[in-house]
């Protein structure tokens, strides 16, 4: 039995594709699934899924034209968030730079796959924030899910810089026969991946400047300037509901640009399978 169970999905639009989702305690997990429930019969309601959010003629029909209902599109956002913050579940979120990924393997003669790395990535911050624990991560749906995570425990395998770390880890992809409709924890994940791939979206311009700093502290300060004279403001403005969801509530993302997968290389001697 897993002391620690996460559900991940993933976000995936151009040249970003997000994984990622929430980790908790079993009795963190019982809080969570009282609430949800609570939280979308509120705005009547029967489940999450953000794509659908855009959908006129689906299930949140009643707050279209968006422009007209943003008040109410928020509060019931806000209500998820808060369901997240009380639960005291903790997001994991690993976001893949498709081009950068591309020009890391090919200055590195690799071939490294996006969503087994995002993968990886997620099995990373969950054991490095549950150490020694053991932890199950079930992901959602998503093609030749099984061979996916199969690359991506090659990966954790060979990680020899964090040697140890992935000796409880276990992942899985959900049962075919189940849908995140029926499963409140992959909604959050739906939630989180999303809203935090958008949010990457705002600083695409940022990671794609050829002159960025490669020390990180520079790099923030570098970042908060070209945010500032972008956006007004030192950190790029966020979506209400981004704002709800990633400042109320404790999260770790990792973002495999170019230069931290050459880091990444580094440290486990050029070593991936």
């Amino acid at each position: 039995m897993a002391v620690f169970r996460g559900w991940l999905d993933d976000s995936q639009r151009g040249q970003i594709w997000a994984v990622g989702g929430y980790v908790g305690a079993e009795h963190r997990w019982e809080e969570f699934e009282t609430y949800w429930p609570m939280a979308l019969a509120n705005h009547d309601v029967p489940y999450f899924h953000m794509k659908e959010m855009g959908n006129p003629n689906g299930i949140y029909g009643k707050w279209h034209p968006p422009k007209e209902h943003r008040d109410e599109v928020a509060d019931f956002l806000g209500g998820l968030a808060k369901v997240v913050s009380r639960s005291c579940l903790v997001g994991v979120l690993s976001l893949v730079r498709l081009d950068d990924l591309a020009r890391f393997n090919a200055a590195h003669g690799l071939s490294l796959k996006p969503y087994p790395l995002a993968a990886y990535g997620c099995m990373l911050l969950a054991a490095r924030d549950n150490p020694g624990w053991s932890i199950e991560l079930i992901f959602d749906h998503t093609d030749k899910v099984t061979s996916k995570l199969a690359a991506a425990k090659i990966y954790a395998d060979s990680d020899k810089y964090n040697d140890g770390d992935f000796d409880k880890v276990v992942t899985r992809g959900l049962p075919k026969a189940k849908t995140a409709k029926e499963i409140p924890a992959l909604q959050a994940a739906d939630f989180f991946a999303w809203e935090f791939r958008k949010h990457h979206e705002n600083v695409n311009e940022w990671f794609e400047l050829e002159d960025r700093p490669p020390d990180r502290d520079e790099a923030w300060e570098h970042l908060q300037k070209w945010s500032l004279q972008k956006f007004g403001t030192k950190e790029p403005t966020r979506r209400k509901s981004a704002e709800a969801l990633l400042d109320g509530n404790e999260f770790y993302p990792l973002i495999w640009d170019y230069q931290t997968l050459c880091e990444a290389h580094e440290a486990r001697g050029g070593v991936w399978a």
